[in-house]
Protein backbone atom coordinates (compact mmCIF):
# COMPACT_ATOMS: atom_id res chain seq x y z
CA UNK A 1 0.00 0.00 0.00
CA UNK A 2 1.32 3.41 -1.05
CA UNK A 3 -0.48 6.35 1.07
CA UNK A 4 -0.02 9.46 -0.02
CA UNK A 5 -1.28 12.71 0.82
CA UNK A 6 -4.82 12.68 0.18
CA UNK A 7 -5.26 9.07 -1.86
CA UNK A 8 -4.27 5.77 -0.90
CA UNK A 9 -2.55 3.01 -3.20
CA UNK A 10 -3.31 -0.56 -3.46
CA UNK A 11 -1.73 -3.52 -5.32
CA UNK A 12 -4.41 -6.58 -5.42
CA UNK A 13 -3.00 -9.35 -5.46
CA UNK A 14 -4.15 -11.42 -9.06
CA UNK A 15 -5.22 -14.51 -7.10
CA UNK A 16 -8.11 -11.84 -5.74
CA UNK A 17 -9.12 -12.11 -9.70
CA UNK A 18 -9.47 -16.07 -9.93
CA UNK A 19 -12.18 -17.07 -12.07
CA UNK A 20 -12.40 -13.58 -14.10
CA UNK A 21 -11.33 -13.47 -17.56
CA UNK A 22 -8.33 -11.04 -17.61
CA UNK A 23 -8.09 -10.85 -21.12
CA UNK A 24 -11.50 -8.60 -21.17
CA UNK A 25 -10.78 -7.05 -18.13
CA UNK A 26 -11.19 -2.91 -19.04
CA UNK A 27 -9.24 -1.19 -15.52
CA UNK A 28 -11.22 2.12 -16.31
CA UNK A 29 -14.44 0.04 -15.89
CA UNK A 30 -13.48 -1.53 -12.85
CA UNK A 31 -12.18 1.57 -11.30
CA UNK A 32 -15.89 3.27 -11.69
CA UNK A 33 -17.61 0.31 -10.39
CA UNK A 34 -15.61 0.09 -7.43
CA UNK A 35 -15.39 3.69 -7.13
CA UNK A 36 -11.92 4.39 -7.22
CA UNK A 37 -10.19 6.70 -8.78
CA UNK A 38 -7.87 4.40 -10.92
CA UNK A 39 -7.06 1.43 -11.85
CA UNK A 40 -3.78 -0.73 -13.57
CA UNK A 41 -3.96 -4.01 -14.87
CA UNK A 42 -0.29 -5.26 -13.89
CA UNK A 43 1.98 -7.48 -15.82
CA UNK A 44 1.88 -10.46 -13.26
CA UNK A 45 -2.34 -10.67 -13.13
CA UNK A 46 -2.63 -8.01 -10.31
CA UNK A 47 -4.29 -5.03 -10.08
CA UNK A 48 -3.18 -1.49 -9.00
CA UNK A 49 -5.82 0.78 -7.69
CA UNK A 50 -5.86 4.25 -6.16
CA UNK A 51 -8.46 5.76 -4.27
CA UNK A 52 -9.25 8.54 -1.62
CA UNK A 53 -8.43 8.11 2.01
CA UNK A 54 -12.18 8.46 2.46
CA UNK A 55 -13.12 6.19 0.48
CA UNK A 56 -9.77 3.52 1.40
CA UNK A 57 -11.82 4.09 5.37
CA UNK A 58 -15.51 3.62 3.67
CA UNK A 59 -14.40 0.03 1.80
CA UNK A 60 -12.69 -1.48 5.18
CA UNK A 61 -15.35 -0.43 7.37
CA UNK A 62 -17.47 -2.09 5.13
CA UNK A 63 -15.57 -5.33 4.65
CA UNK A 64 -15.04 -5.38 8.68
CA UNK A 65 -18.93 -5.15 8.77
CA UNK A 66 -19.50 -7.61 6.43
CA UNK A 67 -17.39 -10.26 8.13
CA UNK A 68 -18.81 -9.80 11.36
CA UNK A 69 -21.95 -10.44 9.62
CA UNK A 70 -20.66 -13.83 8.21
CA UNK A 71 -18.84 -14.63 11.41
CA UNK A 72 -22.11 -14.49 13.22
CA UNK A 73 -23.72 -16.14 10.53
CA UNK A 74 -21.35 -18.91 11.20
CA UNK A 75 -21.89 -19.21 14.56
CA UNK A 76 -25.41 -19.79 14.24
CA UNK A 77 -25.43 -22.09 10.98
CA UNK A 78 -26.78 -25.91 11.47
CA UNK A 79 -23.44 -26.93 9.70
CA UNK A 80 -21.13 -25.63 12.30
CA UNK A 81 -23.12 -26.28 15.58
CA UNK A 82 -19.53 -26.29 16.97
CA UNK A 83 -18.85 -22.76 16.69
CA UNK A 84 -19.40 -20.99 19.70
CA UNK A 85 -18.09 -17.58 19.03
CA UNK A 86 -15.63 -15.86 16.51
CA UNK A 87 -13.44 -12.75 17.13
CA UNK A 88 -10.84 -10.68 15.64
CA UNK A 89 -8.33 -8.38 15.94
CA UNK A 90 -9.25 -4.54 14.18
CA UNK A 91 -6.45 -5.74 11.12
CA UNK A 92 -7.78 -9.39 11.04
CA UNK A 93 -4.03 -10.36 11.81
CA UNK A 94 -5.87 -12.71 14.93
CA UNK A 95 -9.05 -14.47 14.23
CA UNK A 96 -10.27 -16.85 17.42
CA UNK A 97 -12.90 -19.74 17.07
CA UNK A 98 -14.23 -20.63 20.37
CA UNK A 99 -15.30 -24.20 19.47
CA UNK A 100 -17.00 -26.83 21.46
CA UNK A 101 -13.99 -29.45 21.20
CA UNK A 102 -15.37 -32.74 21.02
CA UNK A 103 -17.68 -31.55 18.15
CA UNK A 104 -15.08 -29.96 15.92
CA UNK A 105 -12.64 -32.58 16.39
CA UNK A 106 -15.16 -35.00 15.00
CA UNK A 107 -15.54 -33.20 11.83
CA UNK A 108 -14.14 -34.98 9.33
CA UNK A 109 -13.20 -32.02 6.38
CA UNK A 110 -13.45 -29.22 8.45
CA UNK A 111 -13.06 -25.88 6.63
CA UNK A 112 -13.28 -23.34 9.16
CA UNK A 113 -9.91 -22.18 9.66
CA UNK A 114 -9.21 -21.76 5.99
CA UNK A 115 -12.46 -19.74 5.79
CA UNK A 116 -11.43 -17.62 9.05
CA UNK A 117 -7.87 -17.12 7.01
CA UNK A 118 -9.20 -16.23 3.67
CA UNK A 119 -11.50 -13.51 5.30
CA UNK A 120 -8.41 -12.26 7.08
CA UNK A 121 -5.98 -12.46 4.04
CA UNK A 122 -9.10 -10.86 1.76
CA UNK A 123 -9.40 -7.79 4.55
CA UNK A 124 -5.73 -7.70 4.74
CA UNK A 125 -5.31 -7.36 0.57
CA UNK A 126 -6.45 -4.00 0.99
CA UNK A 127 -4.09 -2.76 4.16
CA UNK A 128 -0.42 -2.34 4.04
CA UNK A 129 1.91 -4.85 3.79
CA UNK A 130 1.86 -8.80 2.99
CA UNK A 131 -1.67 -10.73 4.00
CA UNK A 132 -0.72 -12.29 7.25
CA UNK A 133 -3.56 -14.09 9.61
CA UNK A 134 -3.18 -16.51 12.37
CA UNK A 135 -5.99 -18.15 12.89
CA UNK A 136 -6.69 -19.34 16.65
CA UNK A 137 -9.47 -22.55 17.51
CA UNK A 138 -9.63 -22.04 21.01
CA UNK A 139 -11.98 -24.78 23.15
CA UNK A 140 -14.39 -22.72 24.02
CA UNK A 141 -15.07 -24.57 27.93
CA UNK A 142 -11.24 -24.55 28.99
CA UNK A 143 -9.98 -21.61 27.16
CA UNK A 144 -6.82 -24.23 26.08
CA UNK A 145 -5.78 -24.11 22.30
CA UNK A 146 -6.99 -26.67 20.30
CA UNK A 147 -5.42 -25.80 17.10
CA UNK A 148 -3.61 -23.10 15.23
CA UNK A 149 -2.75 -21.71 11.64
CA UNK A 150 -0.84 -18.89 10.14
CA UNK A 151 -2.37 -17.94 6.59
CA UNK A 152 -0.91 -17.98 3.70
CA UNK A 153 2.11 -19.88 5.51
CA UNK A 154 -0.22 -22.94 6.08
CA UNK A 155 -2.83 -23.19 3.23
CA UNK A 156 -0.27 -25.82 1.54
CA UNK A 157 -0.23 -27.94 4.91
Amino acid sequence: MDEGLLSVEITLPASLFEGTDMTAFDPDNYAQEQGFAAAVLNDDGSVTVKMSKAKHSELLAEMSKQYDESFAAMVEAEDSPYIKSITHTDDFSAITAQVDRTAYEAEVINLTPFVLGMSGMMYQAFTAGTPRVEVIIEDADTGDIVTSYVFPDDMNG
